[in-house]
């Protein structure tokens, strides 16, 4: 699940580790990040402040730095203006993804939303898989995966081990 029964975001334990091992690879330099329009919202308010406050540490400063300065792109058809670095697509997932995928060099990271990670799982859009699993049970709530879709064949890239006892692990897809 990636949403309690009460409809709380699960956030995982943070640490030092985490900082490197998830969240690094999901910001990496060179980056662009992809969101849903409630997520882009909800992030677009916290990380520019985050960038300045001395309550975090210098290194979660600098990961807020970055999170201001990558390219983002919002899905919504709704949104009418963005700031914080982002372009607006309010066109077909599929179109957009496409477009992405052919103009931009770098890694297309859908790092908020799960209402868009759940439409890009489903429209089979993802080539890589970086899921967290963290050890908590919450016996409902929301999946990522609670979309129908075709069934699709995957080769564990990676396994990563958290010191806060989570779990990253890194799929690719098989080839056809």
């Amino acid at each position: 699940f990636v949403q309690a029964p009460s409809g709380e975001l699960i956030r995982p334990d943070w640490s030092d580790d985490m900082e490197q091992h998830w969240s690094a690879p999901n910001i990496a330099p060179g980056s662009l990040l992809l969101y849903g329009r409630r997520a882009f919202e909800e992030n677009a308010r916290l990380w520019p402040a985050m960038a300045t406050d001395d309550r975090h540490s210098a290194e979660f400063r600098a990961v807020a730095r970055r999170m201001n300065e990558l390219p983002k792109v919002v899905v919504s058809r709704t949104l009418k203006s963005a700031g914080w670095n982002a372009t607006i697509s309010n066109g077909p997932l599929q179109e957009t993804v496409k477009q992405l995928k052919e103009s931009f060099a770098g890694d297309i990271n859908a790092v908020g939303g799960i209402t868009l990670a759940a439409s890009l799982l489903a429209a089979d859009l993802v080539d890589e898989y970086r899921l967290l699993l963290m050890p908590q049970l919450f016996g409902g709530g929301r999946s990522l995966f609670e979309q129908s879709h075709a069934p699709l064949a995957l080769r564990l890239q990676d396994i990563r081990r958290m010191d806060t006892g989570a779990v990253r692990l890194t799929y690719l897809r098989s080839p056809a």
